[in-house]
């Protein structure tokens, strides 16, 4: 039977990242398989700098419920960990829709909880209670403390989880160096700055991992039949080649993304726009990323760019991979497809769900259709192009309007999920194979 555990937390910035990864650290042993909650592509890196294993997305806005059962039932594993997103009932409404909470009861498992008890003694009691009986449907099974202090504050802290009825699964001292490095869109890229494992070592001394693996049964009652609904396809662009712009500056992709280009056959052909002239390939999907710290490298490389705005296959390209796109992004030149130019801000410009229709025909959808994703930029453009979307839900680029596009390219801010509509990226690959 399969065994899995939501990391959940009060809020954000508890630790629930730093102690996901001890227990993938701890549990490297076993047939593992981590997630994690919502729109994130850092931490999923981190997961599989750990594991040696990619690391999927379980996401309820983009993703419907079968969809996710399928998703996570249909991986190879003995246990699962999953790590949460902000606080376990942040959702889209008081019904908890989109949270790591409504994640754990689609799939069945049980929820440890993180709370940060820095300046918490038997308040943690009532913070429990409240957590354990605000849904009755929902299993948290246990809790972890972080930043505490002493013994004292131990021995209290464990009788305040006795109060509320739930078992106490470790506390962990406040350290400095637990802290992880972060900048404007999350934690540093695990490739930038390696990380110390011995770190990991040493915080699961604080757990009880004996308990963690008996508390991790997935409930009988989870939905597990709906392996096969995810559409299975034969190797029918076993022909096509798609170069997946992969380096420091662009490495936001889901892992379901580039499995379901392999899934039917694709071959993944990886460059460096920093680095690398175009391969030979078919088409180009050019992910997410931090661009903007490497645009004097980007510029530097001419020869590239000139070989992408010259090229004419198609080309797909979210966020970062739009920025790249553009005729300048903070005064370096970029490769000047589309007439815009983008500047970073200190203040985050956008973040949330996204819900747009098209307003023309491209190359993974026709006009008026309607497509879910997600934003999260810093940048401003200005442009004289026309828009790919009207935004039904988010702010795009500007006054609620989306992409670029041109004949063979769509580049957009919100980010895309395979599984969210197969028949988007299906379009591509056609496109690619010169079908469509």
């Amino acid at each position: 039977m399969k065994k899995s555990l939501v990391i959940g937390g009060t809020s954000s910035g508890v630790g629930k990242t730093i102690i996901t990864l001890a227990l993938l650290h701890s549990l490297k042993d076993k047939n593992l398989q981590s997630f994690k909650v919502g729109p994130d592509f850092i931490d999923p890196l981190y997961h599989k700098a750990v594991t040696g294993k990619p690391s999927y997305n379980l996401d309820s806005f983009l993703l419907s419920e079968d969809t996710i059962s399928s998703s996570f039932y249909s991986k190879n594993f003995d246990i699962a960990i999953i790590e949460g997103v902000m606080g376990l009932f942040d959702g889209l409404g008081p019904d908890f829709y989109g949270s790591t909470a409504h994640i754990a009861k689609i799939i069945g498992s049980p929820v440890i909880l993180v709370i940060d008890g820095g300046r918490l003694s038997y308040s943690a009691a009532a913070i429990l209670h409240g957590f354990k009986n605000l849904d009755k449907n929902l299993n948290i099974s246990g809790v972890i403390f972080n930043k505490i202090g002493g013994e004292g504050h131990l021995r209290m802290l464990k009788e305040a989880a006795k109060m509320a009825g739930v078992e106490f699964i470790g506390a962990i001292p406040k350290k400095e160096y637990f802290k992880m490095s972060e900048r404007h869109l999350g934690l540093v890229n695990p490739d930038e700055e390696p990380f110390d494992t011995a770190i990991l070592d040493e915080i699961s001394k604080f757990l009880d991992l004996d308990k963690l693996y008996e508390l991790s049964t997935i409930e009988s009652s989870a939905n597990s039949s709906k392996i096969n609904i995810l559409k299975k396809t034969d190797k029918s662009f076993s022909n096509v080649k798609i170069g997946v712009a992969l380096d420091k500056a662009f490495f936001f992709y889901y892992q379901d993304n580039l499995d379901f280009f392999k899934e039917r056959g694709a071959d993944l052909v990886f460059f460096s726009p920093l680095m690398d002239e175009l391969p030979d390939v078919d088409g180009l999907y050019i992910g997410g990323g931090y661009p903007e710290l490497f645009a004097n490298q980007l510029e530097e490389n001419e020869k590239i760019r000139d070989q992408i705005r010259k090229s004419e296959i198609p080309i797909y390209a979210e966020c970062g991979g739009m920025l790249y796109l553009l005729k300048k992004l903070e005064s370096r030149d970029m490769c000047c497809i589309f007439n815009a130019e983008a500047k970073m801000t200190d203040r985050l410009q956008s973040i949330g769900y996204t819900v747009a229709e098209t307003v023309s025909d491209t190359i993974i959808a026709p006009k008026n259709y309607l497509i879910r994703g997600h934003e999260f930029h810093y940048s401003q453009i200005s442009c004289d192009e026309d828009f790919a979307y009207r935004l039904i839900r988010g702010k795009g680029i500007k006054d609620g309007k989306d992409g670029f596009f041109r004949d063979n390219i769509i580049a957009n801010y919100m980010h895309l999920h395979a599984l969210s509509d197969p028949s988007l990226f299906e379009r591509f690959l056609l496109r690619c194979r010169n079908d469509v």
